[in-house]
C-alpha cells in the first residue's frame, strides 16, 4: 500500500492475521482482506460498492469482476511484494 501505483491502497483497519486495504475510484470502492502468517500472504475479497461488486465469489476469492479490479489487485500484490523485499 505504501508504493502503490497511480491511485493507492489505503489502510482500512486489521486484525490478528489479516490486514484491510481500501481502495477509491470514481465512486467505486474495493475493499480486500490480506491474510498472512510466517509462510504466506493472500489477497481476498472482503466487500466492494459499484463496479467492484464481485460477480463469482468462490472462498473469498473473486473470479468474475471487471478488468479494472484485477489491475488494481495486481498493483496492490507488487506493493506488497516490494515492501517485503525491503526486509
Amino acid at each position: 500500500m505504501l508504493s502503490t501505483k497511480g491511485f493507492a491502497w489505503v489502510y482500512e483497519g486489521e486484525g490478528k492475521g489479516y490486514i484491510l486495504a481500501r481502495f477509491d475510484y470514481r465512486g467505486d470502492t474495493n475493499v480486500m482482506r490480506i491474510e498472512y502468517d510466517a509462510n504466506y500472504i493472500q489477497l481476498k475479497y472482503h466487500a466492494a460498492l459499484g463496479d467492484f461488486v464481485c460477480k463469482k465469489l468462490i472462498d473469498d476469492i473473486c473470479y468474475k469482476n471487471g478488468r479494472g479490479y484485477y489491475n488494481y489487485i495486481k498493483n496492490l500484490r507488487l506493493s506488497i511484494a516490494q515492501e517485503l523485499k525491503k526486509s
